[in-house]
């Protein structure tokens, strides 16, 4: 978990996309009395992307990404050790490579940074930031800026375009199913389901209660809905 968090100004959308694990997302504060708090209402079940948004625009985004057919093979939830252990993941080498693929999303695009995360069982759940940095992210340049002597020149550097949560999704799977199915000898395999769920947190306080939610998840994996397999 990064140690700096940047302030953002977060846009204020609720979007309702069907999260199976947020139908119950509830969060309880360690140790500062918080009492739980419901941070979901999620209805509509057809359109996984809100409708007109714009993916690309600066804020914080809540994402969960599943196993293909909900394979267990990241890891498993234990036991940890010591009087006041709790529930603890205990990654597989395909979970340590996911997880190290995931830490490597700021490298490839300089706009986006990453929050809380953590690898379950069978998902992922994370927050990614659009922070808006020049990077990746920007478009080849366009048309025909041919100089007088008929020798290309360099197109004019257009403004700078975020890469939208889609792309960034995209990204992680693509690279983390490559490097797993060559692990595997499973070249052409999936590995992840074919979308992804994703929610834009709207406030300070829904971004407080998501990163709870996402810290302690392996506390909450027997009640887990993706806990079905």
């Amino acid at each position: 978990m990064p140690g700096a968090r940047k302030n953002l100004q977060i846009p204020v959308v609720f979007n309702t996309i069907p999260h199976p694990a947020a139908q119950s997302l509830s969060v309880q504060s360690k140790g500062e009395g918080m009492s739980e708090k419901s941070i979901s209402n999620f209805q509509d079940r057809k359109s996984i992307r809100l409708k007109d948004y714009d993916y690309s625009a600066e804020g914080y985004y809540f994402v969960t990404v599943c196993v293909h057919n909900r394979q267990r093979l990241l890891g498993k939830v234990d036991v940890g050790a010591g009087p006041c252990a709790g529930p603890v993941m205990e990654l597989t080498p395909l979970g340590e490579m996911v997880r190290k693929i995931w830490n490597e999303i700021p490298q490839y695009y300089p706009g986006v940074d990453i929050d809380e995360f953590t690898v379950m069982p069978n998902h992922i759940h994370g927050i990614i930031i659009i922070s808006g940095r020049g990077g990746r992210g920007n478009p080849a340049p366009t048309g025909d800026h041919a100089n007088e002597c008929g020798v290309g020149a360099r197109s004019p550097r257009p403004p700078f375009v975020h890469p939208t949560l889609g792309q960034i999704v995209a990204y992680f799977k693509y690279q983390s199913t490559k490097r797993i199915n060559s692990v595997r000898n499973a070249s052409g395999t999936r590995f992840w389901q074919r979308n992804y769920f994703d929610r834009v947190i709207r406030n300070d306080r829904e971004l407080f209660q998501i990163r709870q939610y996402i810290q302690y998840n392996p506390e909450m994996w027997d009640d887990d809905e993706y806990n079905s397999t």
